[in-house]
């Protein structure tokens, strides 16, 4: 009769059997090790919420009245929510007036695509040759100098001379030489912008208090000349260019005035809207009962918000073209001037537009809803379907593979950091820029993690850096001593 117990007994055999099925390694032990750890998450998870369910109780118990307090709590999200969503549209115009309107070299870099533009430059073209024409009378000057009986050939001679300062004039804005005039043009220009906006500051682009906007073209009249003098045509030397009124009005709306004073205002706030409009939607998921709800109707407000602005800008271009109708502008030269200045604009709407939809995405596919859980089981079923295939087949990666699999952590940050390197250097990448970088940092994550799988060996162990001095080969479940035969659970397999 044996002294062992019985349950020390039964032990070591059950020990002894899980070493043996560890040993074995094979497919079948992975999975249930995968669905254990399953299991293990989904029971803390449950655990979490009886013990959350318990500490409600014995608040009620204790005489507290946590539904009032939930229902304040969320009103308090859902106000915090909507004044986020109110703010940020706000917050991004008053940065794109800091950033890109009040600063020089952005504005310049904003406005330079225009000198480019077909529709613009036949109406600077246009403009400039209809004021020289109209503050000096070619004809009559042509006709004093002929003699009487060749007076007939004046108003030929004046159109011919017109068609040609137009041609000329098309040609230098048309030019390459142009560009550098525009762009020094747009540098003092840019402090009439500000002058628009703000009411304050003499430039080349002026507004007065009736609403009209209006840009100086006495720069681009003097070039014309100097063209003209070049080719023989002095009849402009003697016009006194400084003292001509040459402007082309842009806009006339009485509006104008209260757009100038919201601008101060606007521009006061642009250092604080922005995290102003953070906080509130910091503050909602602080304070609501139901934080992944509440980040992910966040992000529904931020896209709702940006998609308001833009249906709002969407209205000022049509009302900017149909407000140019009678004035020296055209409809086409009016919608390249309102895309040209605000594409900058317009593009950071968009990128919010993006965060919020991924925000709110990414918040719902976090959630508990039976589609969305099936979809992440089915999504890491997958993955462990490629781990297994890589494991099965043999792949090793090499040293390569064992350095990743040691500093896979390690490597994945890097990548990270690199994405967001990658879109701040880039500046402006768009919806689709963005995407493609998060796409590509994911796959790459991914890759990551696939070269840090262990490859089977044909005896059905995973290498380690534990299989041996040479790094390579099959262990035995219960070390070099293990028997060679038996039907007890230390046998090999």
């Amino acid at each position: 009769m044996s002294d062992t117990p019985a349950g020390a007994g039964e032990s070591g055999a059950a020990e002894t059997g899980s070493e043996a099925a560890a040993g074995a390694g094979g497919p079948e032990a992975d999975a249930a090790t995968e669905g254990v750890d399953e299991l293990r998450h989904e029971v803390d998870e449950l655990r979490k919420q009886l013990a959350d369910a318990k500490a409600a109780g014995a608040s009620a118990e204790a005489g507290a009245t946590p539904t009032g307090k939930r229902r304040l709590r969320s009103v308090a999200a859902v106000i915090l929510i909507v004044l986020g969503s109110v703010l940020a549209p706000i917050a991004g115009i008053t940065v794109f007036v800091r950033n890109q309107v009040l600063n020089t070299d952005r504005y310049v870099s904003n406005i330079a695509p225009l000198s480019k533009n077909p529709a613009i430059a036949s109406v600077m073209a246009t403009q400039v040759t209809n004021q020289l024409f109209s503050h000096f009378n070619v004809q009559s000057e042509i006709a004093s100098v002929l003699p009487p009986k060749a007076d007939f050939i004046a108003a030929p001679l004046s159109n011919a001379i017109k068609s040609q300062t137009y041609n000329i004039a098309d040609k230098v804005i048309s030019s390459n030489q142009f560009n550098q005039v525009w762009v020094a043009m747009n540098r003092q220009v840019h402090t009439a912008l500000v002058s628009v906006l703000t009411g304050n500051g003499p430039s080349a682009l002026k507004a007065n208090q009736n609403g009209t906007v209006s840009l100086d073209l006495h720069a681009l009249a003097q070039n014309v000349i100097t063209q003209l003098d070049s080719r023989g045509i002095t009849v402009f030397d003697k016009l006194p260019i400084s003292k001509i009124n040459l402007q082309i009005v842009l806009l006339q709306s009485r509006g104008l005035v209260k757009a100038q004073q919201a601008t101060k205002l606007l521009n006061h706030l642009a250092l604080f809207l922005p995290f102003l409009a953070i906080a509130c939607y910091a503050g909602a998921v602080a304070v609501s009962t139901r934080r992944r709800r509440a980040l992910m109707w966040c992000g529904i407000g931020l896209a709702v918000s940006m998609a308001v602005l833009a249906i709002i800008l969407g209205l000022a271009r049509s009302f900017l073209i149909s407000a140019s109708a009678g004035h020296a502008l055209t409809p086409e030269a009016s919608a390249a001037l309102f895309d040209t200045l605000l594409r900058y604009l317009r593009t950071g709407l968009r990128v919010l537009f993006g965060i919020g939809v991924l925000v709110a995405l990414g918040a719902w596919l976090a959630g508990p809803s039976r589609p969305v859980v099936a979809l992440r089981r089915a999504v890491v079923r997958a993955y462990r379907w490629v781990e297994q295939g890589v494991r099965n087949r043999g792949w090793d990666f090499g040293p390569v593979g064992q350095w990743v699999a040691a500093n896979k952590g390690v490597v994945q940050g890097v990548l990270v950091g690199l994405a967001v390197l990658v879109l701040v250097w880039w500046g402006n990448p768009g919806i689709l820029g963005t995407l493609v970088v998060l796409l590509v940092t994911g796959f790459l994550v991914v890759v990551v993690r696939t070269l840090a799988v262990k490859p089977r060996l044909p005896g059905g162990a995973s290498t380690g850096r534990g299989a041996g001095p040479g790094g390579a080969g099959p262990t035995t479940p219960t070390g070099p001593a293990a028997p060679t035969g038996g039907t007890g659970a230390g046998a090999t397999a």
